[in-house]
């Protein structure tokens, strides 16, 4: 019996140092592993905060969990502990658009992740950026969110390049247009001269027949006036399509207000009152009267039909002004208390071919033609609009002692 005791002393010893042994080894491989895990942690953490990028954990409800010294100072913080506190709501806080948080947060639900969506921010002093973000979502073992995590670049250079290339090429397509319009209109020009030559020589004959003081001769002088008046309107057009200079000289803009006025009075309906306010004696420039009767004329015009049908009053005020602060100018303003102009149209109003009359109602190149005319003259031409309440159109045209010879 002790024989027997004894072993089963010595097997359950030996039981027990093999359990020992390999409890020691899940210690052993459990520190390990433990210190793998740290070893991991500190690494992910290095990143996490050495990164470039912006990197951030979130709740799905908006609150921010974590965020790195990058994606602070991305936003405008001086820490990530000052963005911890400041930002409660990051639909509210951050979102330029609130609502593109609620679509952020269908994408990603969606199909667990997020590549390079791009919206805009705003920083803490409130300047909008724009960013690209790549996010996922991190769920437990049950297939509850735990939390977003992604990261943000700012892509605000990249955006402000892509909308300058984009005016860059606007103005190209517009450079194109105007040429197209020159090349059009010199043709034209250029056919309806030779058929007015014909019928100046065709006038010239008959004058020559008829005896002096007869009434059709007094006719004939009245188209011979009807062709100078046309032969001025192919010369604008040369002058358009830079085919020929136009004839400036000094002249008094107080005059060819006055004039357009009294032609305007002739043509519009007699339900918007004109009215002609001249606040400056000092009113000559260097200019083609003709061009400038047409300014007026076109700008009168167009007044006219943001009234029509309805009584209203059209101004025309010269004044004393400068250009850019500095030049002495003549500010010339044509109000009317019409329908006013749509902000999101006010910005193309001088594009040629832009109108929002009807077909049979407009070429879209009047404003083009009178923004042409002011720059070439070295003037400004700005415009002001209230839908609704009217608009006033205000050139600046420089005096003749700065006035371009």
């Amino acid at each position: 019996m002790q024989r027997s005791l004894a072993a089963r002393v010595a097997a359950r010893t030996a039981a027990l140092r093999l359990t020992n042994e390999k409890l020691y080894n899940e210690i052993l491989e459990r520190r390990k592993a433990e210190r793998a895990l740290r070893a991991t942690e500190r690494k992910y953490r290095g990143f996490f905060e050495n990164s470039i990028e912006g990197a951030y954990q979130s709740t799905a409800e908006g609150q921010y969990l974590n965020v790195n010294p990058a994606l602070a100072r991305l936003y405008g913080y001086a820490t990530t502990a000052e963005m911890m506190a400041a930002v409660g709501n990051i639909a509210r806080d951050v979102y330029a658009d609130p609502e593109m948080r609620l679509r952020f947060q269908e994408m990603i639900e969606r199909d667990g992740k997020v590549r390079n969506l791009e919206y805009q921010v705003r920083q803490r002093t409130g300047e909008i950026l724009w960013i690209s973000e790549s996010a996922r979502v991190v769920r437990n073992r049950s297939g509850k969110i735990v939390c977003y995590e992604g990261t943000i670049r700012d892509i605000t250079a990249r955006k402000r390049a892509e909308d300058e290339a984009a005016r860059l090429r606007q103005q190209m397509l517009q450079l194109q247009k105007m040429d197209a319009i020159g090349t059009l209109a010199s043709g034209i020009a250029h056919d309806f001269n030779n058929i007015l030559g014909g019928i100046m020589g065709y006038v010239e004959l008959a004058q020559d027949d008829l005896p002096p003081g007869s009434g059709a001769e007094s006719h004939l002088k009245e188209v011979w006036k009807a062709i100078h008046r046309a032969k001025q309107l192919v010369r604008q057009i040369l002058a358009f399509s830079r085919e020929a200079a136009p004839e400036r000289r000094k002249v008094r803009l107080a005059m060819l207000v006055s004039e357009a006025t009294r032609l305007l009075r002739a043509t519009i309906p007699a339900t918007v009152a004109i009215e002609e306010e001249i606040l400056t004696e000092t009113d000559e420039i260097i200019a083609d009267p003709a061009q400038i009767h047409q300014v007026l004329v076109n700008l009168g015009t167009n007044a006219s039909h943001a009234m029509s049908g309805r009584a209203g009053r059209l101004l025309l005020r010269l004044e004393h002004a400068a250009i850019g602060g500095k030049k002495p100018a003549l500010k010339l303003s044509v109000r009317d208390t019409g329908h006013g102009i749509p902000p999101d149209i006010l910005q193309r109003i001088f594009e040629p071919f832009f109108t929002t009359k009807g077909v049979h109602e407009g070429t879209g190149l009047g404003l083009s033609v009178v923004h042409g005319i002011v720059k070439s003259h070295g003037g400004e031409i700005r415009v002001e609009s209230t839908p609704g309440a009217g608009t006033t159109f205000m050139i600046f045209l420089p005096l003749a002692l700065e006035a371009p010879q």
